[in-house]
């Protein structure tokens, strides 16, 4: 006893201190969500009270002991049959009973009286009377019942439309618009709810559900679209915080920038200042129409400009090592430059002037550098987008053009002593040749060899000579000049029995090599030549066309040849 007292003393203390203290921290009983439709359990008790109603009116008996059942939960309401009176018509006369039971003599006489046949017949319609006042009763239970579930439908409904008032009420205070048109649906359905309240079952005969239905589901889609801009507005300011923070991160960055002399594009500082501006407005906003009012629209569309400008200031804080990259490249570029002035004074010596070409060289890279401090300039004007133009089109843009004068100057400055082993390489010809001559060997053929390879030695200096030099054509004609000597020294070999031959060509052939029938490639069809085949089947002929090549070039003198 002495706990039970304590533990009430401990409630009734508890409620005390809930209701004295101001914004107390007691628990509150939380709202329940709620749906607006007609329960179903309502629309099932009306539709059942409805096709009674339209039974009973229905149900009509032509005899007087018809009987009427009223339905109920587990059968229909169908009127009850009585049996008709059966006789026997004896002698014109109709008597009780089947003819069965009468015998076959002139004046037959009943087996039973009528005062018997009387009884049986009270006792069915006692029973009839007993079965028709059951069902009524039944049917009066299920009626009560099935209104009862209307009137708690009813109930229910009601106290979810109170609910929704208060929703649009709060609503409204808040700033929330509802349309007229869903207030005057709202009014509607309670009175329909408040004449419910009191109906009779006839009256529910002619109450239309539908309309109510339709009701309830107009105000479910108003209360669904409002909860959902709360909800949205809720996800908004969620999301604003975000945005907040990245914001402030990015203004960060864009100070550091201007700490480090760099310009700011002014379109920038006006975005930054309208984000701001329309994020304070939304996160004051308290319903989702103050939301649209206060810009929540446009905020893609000046993110989308604030990463725009972004993309810029991300130029712009690598502008250092964009610089850096420049200067390296130049660097480069200056070594390069004294290396191939030492390349073009010793060309000169030998007789080949690359001067030209170096001056070509050095030129490219003085309007590198010129380039370079035009980006500066703007950069520090605040032009970085110009800046960036600069660094991309006349500087790096120039870049492989100007490393191709370097590698022309390098191919010109090798051709001076591939010229010079070219002029020994002739003079060592022209030896060979006499030596030949002497031995009474044909020299006919390398004779002419040594002219070719004259008159490509000569056209590699006319090219030389010429400005710009076409170093394309210079090195085609040396691959030209190379196969001359191959051939020369092909054909001396050739003359002089000096093959170079290796250890393993050595002697006779020790294993014959066997052979294929004469009608083989009759018999056996052949496999199809592949890319190295016909690239085989092609140098073959080349040679072939080459040892029987006329000579179409006059042969030149002594003096040219040299």
């Amino acid at each position: 006893m002495q706990k039970f007292y304590r533990k009430k003393i401990y409630f009734f203390l508890t409620l005390a201190l809930c209701f004295t203290i101001a914004n107390s921290a007691c628990p509150r009983r939380q709202a329940q969500a709620f749906y607006l439709e007609v329960p179903n359990k309502m629309q099932n008790a009306f539709n059942s009270l409805k096709n009674q109603g339209r039974v009973l009116g229905e149900t009509v008996t032509n005899q007087d002991n018809a009987v009427v059942s009223a339905p109920s939960d587990n059968y229909a309401a169908q009127p009850m049959e009585t049996k008709p009176i059966e006789t026997c018509n004896i002698n014109g006369t109709e008597m009780p009973g089947p003819c069965s039971g009468y015998s076959s003599a002139p004046n037959p006489q009943p087996q039973q009286d009528n005062n018997q046949w009387q009884k049986e017949e009270a006792e069915r319609q006692a029973k009839d009377e007993q079965m028709q006042k059951e069902n009524e009763e039944r049917r009066k239970k299920d009626e009560e019942r099935w209104l009862k579930d209307v009137q708690r439908g009813n109930k229910e409904m009601a106290k979810n439309l109170n609910r929704l008032s208060g929703m649009f009420k709060k609503a409204e205070k808040e700033g929330t618009a509802i349309p007229a048109e869903i207030k005057e649906k709202l009014e509607l359905a309670k009175n329909i709810i408040e004449s419910v309240k009191t109906i009779t079952i006839e009256e529910l005969q002619n109450f239309d559900m539908q309309e109510l239905g339709d009701l309830m589901r107009e105000l479910e889609e108003a209360r669904e679209e409002l909860i959902d801009k709360a909800q949205r507005l809720k996800d908004m300011k969620r999301g604003l915080k975000d945005m907040t923070r990245e914001l402030a991160r990015f203004e960060k960055q864009v100070e550091k920038l201007k700490k480090q002399k760099y310009a700011i594009p002014e379109e920038l500082a006006t975005v930054l200042k309208d984000i701001k501006t329309t994020v304070d407005a939304i996160q004051k906003a308290k319903t989702w129409e103050e939301a649209e009012t206060a810009g929540i629209e446009n905020m893609q569309d000046l993110w989308e400009s604030l990463n725009e400008n972004r993309h810029q200031l991300e130029m712009l804080s690598r502008w250092p090592q964009t610089v850096k990259e420049i200067d390296r490249e130049l660097k480069k570029l200056d070594q390069e430059l004294k290396r191939t002035k030492k390349m073009a004074d010793n060309a000169k010596k030998k007789g080949i002037d690359i001067a030209s070409l170096y001056d070509d060289f050095e030129n490219a890279v003085n309007k590198l550098k010129s380039a370079k401090g035009v980006a500066l300039k703007m950069m520090a004007e605040g032009d970085g987008e110009s800046a960036f133009e600069v660094v991309e089109n006349d500087i790096f843009g120039q870049m492989e053009d100007v490393w191709e004068y370097q590698r022309i100057l390098h191919t010109v400055s090798d051709l001076g002593r591939i010229r010079s082993e070219i002029k020994r390489g002739l003079n060592e010809s022209h030896r060979m040749m006499m030596q030949l001559k002497r031995k009474k060997i044909d020299i006919s053929e390398i004779e002419k060899l040594i002219v070719y390879a004259s008159m490509r030695a000569k056209e590699i200096d006319n090219l030389l000579k010429a400005k710009p030099v076409d170093i394309d054509k210079v090195i085609d004609t040396l691959g030209e000049l190379e196969d001359l000597r191959q051939e020369f020294d092909d054909a001396v070999a050739e003359l002089t029995g000096q093959e170079n031959i290796m250890p393993w060509e050595k002697g006779e052939n020790q294993l014959q090599a066997p052979k294929l029938p004469d009608n083989w490639n009759k018999i056996v069809p052949q496999k199809s030549c592949d890319e190295k085949c016909e690239e085989k089947k092609a140098v073959e002929k080349k040679m072939e066309e080459k040892k029987a090549e006329p000579v179409l070039e006059p042969i030149p003198t002594g003096n040219e040849a040299g």
